[in-house]
């Protein structure tokens, strides 16, 4: 029997998939989720993106790949302008027989799509709506106001949606959207957007998801400090001479460790701004408590 399906869940309520993958727990700890090929339950597997698979009945699974990203060499082969090549990819995703809206925010990535949107002389677009999450009562976090002044600008229909810790949709409430665990906070705002998108009767919408990382959109990737990690100073005789216990000392060397692992990983220190991950030596000595099931 061969089974696929979009989400872990169909899977498993075929009764595929067996219990939680340790190798699976183990990456998300240290990473925030679980990476392809892998999936959090033993017995099913994510399929490499760009890839295929061809099964037959007699049991023979293959896997091809039938594209890659681009290499320097094919840029310097291609030298679409950049503008052009987004403005020719947004066009085509433009193709829809249902009105289309766009999440808007205040990064790079959304903005982009959204000048192209408006720059594309179609009747696809007259309609569009962009849509976005403010945050009430917290300015630094709140990019609404960037994306209400983007879609003035660009002349294109704006939704807000107000989200607060008052607001009854919840991270509990995000989380049961999801297959497996996902150690960022901003599935919050993703899946309360995703609705309001249904509510206003949009079926397909635009979203800059990854433009950010490609072009350097957020402040922490200028921002290499590790000082918001670092272990705090004994402040007063009190708490030095909690240092020199054996538990003080140890949560000294652990703390010593981790800034060292930080300044070594890049990544790592990326991860650690978004979530609280864990070292691969704090997973291993968890790894090693783990029942076997």
């Amino acid at each position: 029997v061969f089974s696929c399906a979009s989400d872990v869940r169909a899977l498993r309520a075929l009764g595929i998939g067996g219990a939680i993958a340790r190798d699976a727990l183990a990456l998300y700890l240290m990473l925030g989720y679980v990476p392809t090929p892998r999936s959090n339950h033993t017995g099913i597997e994510k399929l490499d993106p760009g890839c295929y698979v061809t099964w037959s009945p007699e049991g023979a699974v293959t896997t091809a790949r039938y594209w890659s990203p681009p290499t320097d060499t094919d840029f310097e082969d291609r030298r679409e302008p950049l503008a052009d090549l987004i403005d020719r990819v947004v066009e085509e995703q433009l193709l829809s027989d249902v009105p289309i809206g766009l999440f808007l925010s205040g990064g790079i990535d959304s903005s982009v799509i959204a000048s192209s949107v408006a720059s594309t002389k179609s009747t696809r677009t007259e309609n569009l709506t962009a849509l976005s999450v403010s945050y009430p009562g917290l300015a630094e976090a709140d990019e609404a106001p960037v994306a209400r002044r983007t879609a003035e600008v660009l002349g294109l229909s704006f939704v807000e949606l107000p989200l607060s810790a008052e607001a009854d949709f919840t991270y509990a409430d995000a989380t049961r959207a999801l297959d497996e665990p996902l150690a960022f906070t901003a599935v919050v705002s993703q899946a309360a957007i995703s609705r309001l998108a249904g509510e206003k009767g949009l079926k397909c919408v635009l979203s800059g998801d990854g433009g950010d990382e490609v072009f350097g959109g957020y402040r922490w990737y200028a921002d290499r400090s590790l000082a918001p990690f670092a272990p705090p100073a004994p402040a007063g005789l009190a708490e030095w001479g909690k240092s020199l216990t054996p538990r003080g000392a140890k949560a000294l060397r652990d703390a010593t460790l981790g800034q060292a692992f930080r300044a070594s990983s890049p990544f790592a220190l990326h991860a650690f701004r978004l979530f609280p991950a864990l070292r691969p030596d704090h997973v291993a000595a968890l790894a090693a408590d783990m029942d076997a099931e």
